[in-house]
């Protein structure tokens, strides 16, 4: 039996600001005693990278000054605490965008989203496919986490402001749509159509193929 399906979980969940990696950690802790909680979950990696990340493609937070991500693990499991480490790889910052720009979704017309300085992903492209594992594995091998969440999996066409841009038509979607269903990918949200509606098979079976499932 996993450790959380014996005891409630009383949850704590930060959405920790670039700034915030100067954060106070024996503020949390008391904070997190106050409010009886006994697990914390709180950015790892992702869009930043809380901790002195060796990877290229990780962009870490300026701002950091210490490895956050150590320190505040080793204060909750000291307070008797579990920490799930957060993980968001729908977005990325645009320097790795400049870089790397086949990683990322595209508009219809060709065009990134690009969202003050942070910019969509795509989740058939090599970033979520391949280059998140090299981060989980990095944070679970050097840290001693009790669980990860990942944060917006899946198809994002929305952004912060709840702009929706439509379905992804970045290389790696065409390409994929185009072998599994010999189809074009679709312009519209058009549900009477026969290639959106094997558009929405198309999310389902990726979908489910990158989290591991036969179902």
């Amino acid at each position: 039996m996993f450790w959380w399906e014996r005891n409630n979980l009383r949850l704590i969940q930060t959405n920790l600001r670039e700034v915030d990696a100067t954060l106070n950690v024996d503020q949390l802790i008391s904070d997190l005693k106050e409010f009886s909680a006994n697990t914390l979950m709180m950015n790892a990696g992702g869009i930043f990278a809380f901790y002195p990340t060796k990877l290229k493609y990780q962009y870490q937070t300026p701002y950091l000054k210490q490895d956050l991500l150590r320190k505040v693990i080793e204060e909750t499991h000291a307070a008797g605490i579990k920490f799930i480490a957060r993980f968001d790889f729908s977005k990325a910052h645009e320097s790795i965008f400049k870089e790397k720009p086949e990683w990322f979704y595209r508009t219809k017309d060709g065009h990134e989203v690009n969202y003050n300085g942070i910019v969509h992903t795509c989740i058939n492209g090599y970033y979520q496919q391949e280059y998140s594992l090299k981060m989980i594995e990095e944070v679970i091998t050097e840290y001693q986490v009790d669980g990860i969440f990942f944060n917006m999996f899946g198809y994002q066409t929305s952004d912060y402001s709840s702009n929706d841009y439509g379905i992804c038509h970045c290389q790696s979607c065409q390409t994929r749509f185009k072998e599994m269903y010999q189809l074009e990918l679709p312009l519209s949200n058009d549900r009477s159509s026969e290639s959106y509606k094997k558009y929405k098979e198309f999310q389902w079976k990726t979908t489910q193929e990158m989290l591991g499932s036969n179902s």
